[in-house]
This record gives structure tokens, sequence and C-alpha cells, in this order.
């Protein structure tokens, strides 16, 4: 929950300082214009997106409407696995390799 915190303190102070916190989108837009749209970007580049959208909903519903239901409190409190920051990079680094061949 602390990592949710520090997001939503950059978000509520301005939303462009959350979106620089973000730079492999930016990234992954620059990828997706010089390979010419390839489909394996744009993956990559749909998951980035859905990845802040989904960062942004769950930090409005937790501090600002304050609606949250108990399966999502749970799921918030509960620990991270060790891999948990690394399976962002398992994940995109194929995708972005199979995207640039």
């Amino acid at each position: 929950m602390g990592m949710l915190r520090r997001m939503y303190e950059r978000y509520r102070s301005h939303m462009i300082l959350f979106l620089l916190l973000h730079p492999t989108f930016y990234f992954t837009i620059y990828l997706a214009m010089i390979t010419d749209y390839r489909a394996e970007i744009l993956v990559v580049l749909l998951v980035k997106t859905f990845d802040i959208a989904t960062k942004i909903i769950i930090m409005t519903q937790v501090f600002d409407k304050r609606e949250v239901s108990r399966e999502l409190s749970q799921i918030l409190h509960a620990p991270l696995h060790g891999v948990m920051p690394y399976m962002g990079m398992l994940l995109y680094t194929p995708l972005i390799f199979m995207g640039l061949t």
C-alpha cells in the first residue's frame, strides 16, 4: 500500500509528474514509431497503457472515493512476492525483442 500512496501523492500534486514516472511508456511510443507500428510493440504499448490506467483507477477508488471492496483491500494489503518487481522486465523484454527483429 505504501507504493500506491507514494504514486497517489505524485498524482495528486500534478498528473504530468505522475506520467513522467513512467519513462518506459514514452520509450514504447518511440519504439512504436521507429518500427512502423509493429504488432508486438503495439501490444507492449497497450499493456503499458492499461497498467497506467489501472493504477489511476485504483488510486481514485482507494484515496478519493474511499470505496474499496473487501477483496481489493485484501489484495492491496497482501505482501508482494520477491519476483514481482522483475515481472515487467520478464514480460516486456521478449515482446520488445520480437518487435525489433
